[in-house]
């Protein structure tokens, strides 16, 4: 017998399981994304400067 499509896509079969991972993986990145354009580090981000025109 074939192999079940959850595995072939490598996810669980129990529903939710999967969206709550993808939601943690999202939110830090998000939250890495926010820090980098902060310059929550040191203060100052030499990468990106948004500017008013």
């Amino acid at each position: 017998m074939g192999r079940s499509i959850c595995d072939e896509l490598n996810l669980s079969p129990q529903p939710g399981t999967d969206v709550e991972r993808w939601a943690g993986t999202l939110d830090f990145a998000y939250r890495q994304l926010a820090a980098g354009l902060s310059g929550e580090d040191d203060g100052r981000n030499e990468w990106v400067r948004l500017a008013r025109r």
